[in-house]
């Protein structure tokens, strides 16, 4: 299971990744966008080099120059940032919610999300698992961020980069273990194989009779509890 499920995963972060890249290619700024990104990569070199020559004064002044470069590259790249976001919340979340707990990487490997009955999960749920397990919000508060102060946006996207980061990396760990993410225990969701049409059937009788069950359960403890306070 925990095979398929990383496959699945690998698929659909390779389509909404291929989906990006075809709808940035045709924004404005994209040249722009291209030379910043060079000219990065350029003062990156410099700054490695000027750490392995312990040069301070060098360093100082490269870091701020990465830092300009970076902050002028999110806006420039303002559009892809806001494609990024509108295709994951699409694709991870309304998709696959309306999709009965599947994206394509999950239906060729057949496996869905469902709740922790085993039975369809909530867009609720969806929503919560999928801000959780993808970088949706780091993007958007860097957005927001980065139209309000280039020290604040500097320090929201490597402040919460890293956060996301670290809960990705939890996450995985836990699926690997138990079959199970952190995304996964807090939406309150599993993914497991496809359930059958008649299988199907059975868990909804079976939550049906669950359901009765509990009525009547409470129906007596009401009946009990008023028997209770008549005999006082």
């Amino acid at each position: 299971m925990q095979f398929k499920r990383i496959c699945a995963y690998l698929i659909d972060f390779i389509i909404v990744m291929i989906l990006g890249t075809l709808l940035t290619s045709v924004m404005p700024n994209n040249k722009e966008a291209v030379d910043l990104s060079n000219e990065s990569f350029e003062v990156m070199e410099e700054y490695f080099e000027a750490i392995k020559e312990s040069d301070e004064e060098q360093i100082k002044k490269l870091e701020v120059k990465v830092n300009d470069l970076s902050y002028d590259l999110a806006k420039v790249t303002t559009y892809s940032t806001i494609i990024t976001i509108i295709l994951y919340f699409l694709y991870f979340i309304v998709f696959q919610s309306y999709n009965k707990g599947q994206t394509l990487g999950k239906v060729l490997f057949k496996i869905e999300t469902v709740n922790e009955l085993g039975i369809r999960a909530s867009f609720g749920q969806m929503l919560l698992r999928g801000l959780i397990l993808y970088p949706i919000l780091p993007n958007l508060l860097s957005l927001i961020s980065l139209y309000c102060s280039k020290n604040l946006y500097l320090n929201i996207a490597g402040y919460f980069s890293i956060i996301y980061y670290i809960i990705f990396i939890i996450s995985f760990f836990m699926v690997i273990a138990s079959n199970r993410g952190l995304h996964d225990r807090l939406s309150k969701t599993r993914v497991m194989e496809v359930v059958k049409e008649e299988d199907d059937g059975n868990i909804n009788k079976w939550q049906e009779n669950n359901e009765k069950s509990k009525k009547i359960k409470n129906s007596n403890i009401k009946h009990m509890t008023g028997k209770r306070k008549g005999g006082k």
